[in-house]
């Protein structure tokens, strides 16, 4: 029988995929979710695949030994969330192995454009929520203002809907959709700043520092869920996680209490048992950040221990409730591996949970859709290769020895021979 010109393209491009082959990952340690085991892994396609379905092995590279884990996480940032940073910093995420993230408030003005420089800087899995939303004296304002050197030309208004979106009522939140909209592409973050003390409205000191008032949240949450989006709530006060949690938001991007405003005590940033137990049920995820504590340089150490306490303890409370934790650092200079490290060292959480955190649980919390997060046939086929045991030392994180992203090598083995 005579094949046309199209059915023998078909035959030989399946044919060429089948002389292709694995590429095969010998002698290393591969992390199971409870323990690093030796094994060798095969991957077609850019997804593993299960030995006994390989055919050919076309690639072979050794291992030499080294750890294996899936890539990491943060899912709370803001060092790509604009195009300028994206082309300064992305390298840093390679480096680092940290394939997956949020950053947590970029402008619907350039959001898009961010996300094509992640593209191109082969960083596609990481998310930026375009749509920041405040109050006009809420937060971010203030840091837009001081990042323009504190020109007092600098009028607040010029910044409103461009540097973030601002929604001081309900009658807003239909009138701004179009802003959302331009600029959300999953994720949304909200702003709440001690929403509960009306004495920081109208105070100067506090111009730029406050959020969203409680009638705004209760309807923008759904809001913007029932369009298909998800909301990421950034709180300070016990007060601003329980409202968060009433609105039903998807995420609250910070512990409670990681700085204690002039006045405040501890009551005010302990999470209600009841509050955990309602965060739990409702599926809500939070977003730790626990290490910013240690960009505050002008704290006391005795009120440090004291912050530090009160996060043990509103960690112990989501987890015994039952809430999912998710990884992120909130870190501009630094990463979710200083997160994971301030975890172990100051928390004293378990190093399996916290790895599974960081390398499977906000992975697949991030992308729902998607085989990530695992080292097994079906997954999408990326991982880090550390030179020693990061349960031992979580120091090891810093810096992988390798980096591959659904199959392409980011950063080059140490070892391969074909």
């Amino acid at each position: 029988m005579m094949l046309s010109r199209v059915g023998l393209s078909v035959l030989l491009l399946l044919f060429s995929a089948v002389v292709q082959g694995a590429d095969a990952y010998r002698n290393g340690y591969w992390w199971n979710g409870s323990e690093f085991v030796q094994d060798t892994r095969f991957v077609e396609a850019g997804k593993f695949v299960a030995a006994h379905r390989v055919k050919q092995v076309s690639n072979s590279y050794d291992l030499d030994g080294a750890y294996m884990l899936p890539p990491l996480a943060d899912a709370h940032n803001h060092n790509l969330q604009t195009p300028w940073l994206v082309d300064n910093f992305h390298s840093s995420y390679i480096d680092r192995g940290i394939l997956y993230g949020a950053m947590l408030c970029g402008s619907h003005l350039n959001a898009g454009e961010a996300r094509e420089g992640l593209r191109r800087a082969r960083l596609a899995s990481i998310k930026v929520a375009g749509a920041c939303i405040s109050s006009s004296d809420g937060h971010p304002l203030a840091m837009a203002l001081a990042s323009r050197g504190g020109r007092s030309e600098t009028a607040p208004a010029s910044l409103y809907d461009h540097s973030y979106i601002v929604v001081d009522a309900v009658g807003d939140i239909e009138r701004k959709w179009p802003l959302i909209a331009a600029g959300a592409e999953d994720l949304v973050k909200i702003i709440l700043v001690h929403h509960e003390d009306q004495t920081r409205r109208g105070a100067p000191e506090y111009f730029g520092l406050n959020g969203l008032i409680v009638k705004v949240v209760m309807a923008l949450v759904p809001y913007l869920q029932e369009r298909g989006l998800r909301v990421v709530a950034h709180t300070e006060s016990a007060a601003d996680f329980s409202l968060a949690v009433a609105a039903g938001v998807d995420w609250v991007g910070h512990l409670p209490g990681y700085h204690w405003a002039e006045g405040k005590i501890a009551e005010d940033y302990r999470i209600a048992e009841a509050t955990a137990r309602l965060a739990a049920a409702k599926g809500i995820k939070v977003v730790a950040t626990a290490g910013v504590v240690e960009l505050f340089k002008n704290v006391s150490a005795a009120e440090k221990k004291r912050v530090q306490n009160l996060q043990k303890e509103n960690l112990e409370l989501l987890r015994t409730a039952g809430v999912e934790l998710l990884s992120g650092s909130d870190q501009f200079q630094g990463s979710v591996i200083d997160e994971l490290i301030y975890l172990r060292e100051h928390m004293h959480l378990d190093a399996v949970a916290l790895l599974n955190t960081a390398t499977r649980v906000t992975p697949k919390a991030l992308f729902p859709e998607r085989q990530v997060g695992e080292l097994g046939p079906g997954f999408e086929a990326s991982f880090n290769a550390y030179p020693g045991n990061p349960l031992a030392d979580f120091a090891v994180l810093r810096k992988p020895i390798a980096v591959v992203q659904q199959g392409e090598v980011l950063r080059p083995l140490a070892k391969q021979r074909d």
